[in-house]
Parts: structure tokens; sequence; C-alpha cells
């Protein structure tokens, strides 16, 4: 402390934390889902829209306090260089088999091509074709290149409901016959990636569609719906109950003991096109509000999202607040003219307090005043004091989570 070039960190020593039971009312067994399932239920697809590996690295490390499902790779390693995790002892972050566009579309296509040569194929257009030979890509990930465990198809190249209506039933028996992994993991994943995330996975609501005169969405000719107040939108049955219930109509599932609705194990969803908090908030509220529980769907979170946050989310920013300069001692902040308060910045040396539940600052401190209190020492001259492991981060931050009371958040 004091000299000109000693650059210092310093973090509020953590306090003992206290748990706080899952099961009160509003926590996360409400509806009676598998709280383990939370732990795989949003999954980092955000490395390829950062600006650079050390962002991701750094970045889907905070993703994996909380989550363990990771496609940032890099993340993994940057846990056990600088956080104490041990890939070989511990669960740092894991994924599993997983289509994507590129590769989907090519096995499509390619097979439609090899189709159409058939002489009993001449009759078929090029999308009865198409939607022929997305089946039997499908068919081949699941019983031969996937024949267990584990896998995400994509499946909205094409057709998405075709998808979720016709190739999920017709393929029923070689999905449900596929084997566990060695971790008794079994299922097939479909993935939709464009659209509207929410009515994609949970339909839409009556309001939202033309209803007859008892107030129930009206099915017009050929079996569509309208939208309300979008004249001639129309939308199919699928498209209107979503992706959830298209496969519970084929698979069916469990109930839970809160009476939600859980897909059947050998299938699911994943979602990971522009997925917010808000988005996956009003997917989680339209399920339960259809009877279904939150474990039906996991999120793929991409950089849409963790780009979103910034140093002024929180209003964080590091600033210099003290030098000496030879004999004489500064004490620097700024106080913009311009400005409405909110860059106003704390003045000298620094103490924070833990008085009660809060933490106070205080400011322009004497040497002696600004050794005490509760900031702890991080770092000094490029070398880290204090060494905190991923695991102790994870069980700080899990044991500081409060379950709200039913009815108690304003969701609106």
């Amino acid at each position: 402390m004091g000299s000109a070039d000693a650059i210092q960190g310093y973090q509020a020593a953590p306090e003992e934390p206290k748990l706080v039971d899952s099961k009160q009312p509003g926590g996360p067994l409400t509806a009676g889902a598998p709280e383990e399932f939370i732990d795989w239920q949003g999954h980092d697809l955000s490395m390829r829209g950062m600006s650079g590996v050390h962002d991701a690295m750094r970045c889907g490390t905070g993703h994996l306090l909380s989550v363990t499902g990771t496609d940032t790779i890099p993340a993994i390693d940057y846990a056990e260089d600088f956080y104490g995790a041990d890939a070989d002892k511990e669960l740092v972050g894991g994924s599993i088999p997983a289509t994507e566009h590129s590769v989907m579309t090519l096995r499509i296509l390619l097979t439609l091509q090899r189709l159409a040569r058939y002489p009993a194929n001449a009759i078929l257009d090029e999308k009865a074709l198409r939607r022929l030979a997305e089946r039997e890509v499908i068919r081949e990930l699941v019983t031969q290149d996937y024949p267990a465990g584990m896998v995400s198809i994509v499946s909205d190249s094409f057709d998405f409901w075709n998808v979720m209506t016709v190739v999920a039933k017709d393929l029923k028996e070689e999905i449900r016959a596929r084997k566990p992994n060695a971790l008794g993991m079994c299922k097939v994943v479909f993935r939709p990636d464009s659209g509207d995330p929410v009515r994609i996975l949970t339909g839409y609501l009556d309001e939202e569609l033309r209803c007859d005169e008892s107030g129930a969405p009206q099915a017009f000719t050929g079996g569509v719906y309208q939208l309300r107040g979008e004249p001639g939108v129309t939308i199919t049955e699928a498209e209107r109950i979503g992706a959830v219930e298209c496969l519970w109509n084929i698979y069916g599932g469990t109930t839970t003991d809160k009476g939600f609705k859980i897909l059947d194990s050998a299938v699911g969803l994943i979602y990971g096109d522009s997925i917010s908090l808000a988005r996956a908030r009003d997917i989680m509220l339209r399920l339960a509000a259809k009877g279904f529980a939150s474990c039906n769907v996991v999120f793929w979170i991409g950089s849409y999202t963790y780009n979103m946050l910034s140093r002024d989310t929180f209003g964080w920013a590091m600033k210099a607040i003290y030098a000496e300069v030879g004999n004489e001692v500064v004490d620097i902040y700024k106080d913009p003219a311009t400005d409405d308060g909110t860059k106003k910045s704390a003045k000298g040396l620094l103490r924070v307090e833990k008085e009660g539940d809060d933490f106070v600052l205080y400011q322009q401190q004497t040497p002696e005043q600004f050794n005490g209190g509760a900031l702890a020492p991080v770092f000094r001259d490029g070398k880290l004091l204090v060494r905190t492991t991923l695991a102790e981060m994870r069980e700080r931050l899990k044991t500081s989570w409060v379950c709200p009371e039913p009815g108690s958040i304003d969701w609106s």
C-alpha cells in the first residue's frame, strides 16, 4: 500500500453461508421436477459469438459456477489453471454429441439425391423427398451413429413441425429401443433453432387466437387457426400446442407429485436461439400454465445473452482512488459536471464494514483504517494472494440462493 506503482485487488471476505431448503414453498421442487436437472438446464454455447478465446474462457467459467452444461471447452482449462478445478476428479463441465446445421443439411440433401434415383420415388415432389430424407437421416443418427446414450439433433433445417409430428412418431420404437450409456443416460433431444422460442416450445395462448362464441380457439378449413389481430396469418395444430405437447402426445410421460407432466425419458427438447432471461422466464411460466414441469426443456445460452452484460449492468467499474507522489498524498475521484451523479466515484482510501445485512462504504480513510474492515487483499503487484477453487465458488453461490415465496415475484 502506498507505492505509486503497486496494484492491489480487494474483495469482501465471504460470510458464512446459510443453507436454503429447496423444498420450501416456491423452491425448485414446487413442480415436482428433479432438482438435479437444474445443473444441466442451461448449456453454454456462447464461445462462437465471443470476441476471442480468452473472453470465452472467462465468461464460460462464470457459467460453470451455476450449471455444468457447456460447449465452451477452454473454460474447463481456465477453471483448472486458475481456480483449482480438476476434471479428472470432479465434474467441471460436460456436453453431449450434437448435430449442427451444416452437417444436418448436407446429410439430408445427399440422402434426398439418392432417394430421387429410385423409380418408386418418381411421384414424390422435392418437399416430400426432403421429408423422407430427413426421417432417414434421423433414423441413422439414433440407431447407427448414436444407438445409446444422449444425442441432440438440430431439427429445423427444413420442416420442424413435420419432425415433431411425423418423424418423431415414425421413429418412436427405434428411439425407445436405444440403450443407456455408461452413466445410465439415454435420450434423443430435438433442437428447434428458429422462430419465436416461447411459441415454438409452448404454443399459443387461447387469447392469441381467434375463438368461437364459447371462447375456445376456432379451427378453420384445413385445421388451421387464425391469429387474433393478424388477418391472414394462420398456424397449424402442432404450432398451436407447441413442441413439448407434440412430444407428449406421441411419447407420453409421467406426472409429478405436484401434478405436472414430464416427458418420457427417451425424448427431450433444447432451444438455443437468442435465449434471454426474459424468454426463459416466459417459457417456464407458459409451460407451468399448461401443466408441464420446467424440466422438459434445456436452454442453450449463447453470446446474445452473455454479451448483453457489461460493467454497467451492475454499475461496476475499477477506478484509482489514492496515490502518493513524492511526499504528497492525493485522494483521487471523479465527479463530472455533465453527469447526474452516477459516475461520481469513491474518494481516497476506502474501508468496507459489514453492518447488519449490508456492507457500508467509508471514504477518505487513514492507512490504519484502510487496512481493516471486510475487504481482504486478493492480488498485489501481479501476484495472487488468495486462491479460490471452483468448488468453493459453486458452493458459495448455491448456498446464497433464496427461494421466494409463491406469488412474491412480479413477472410482468
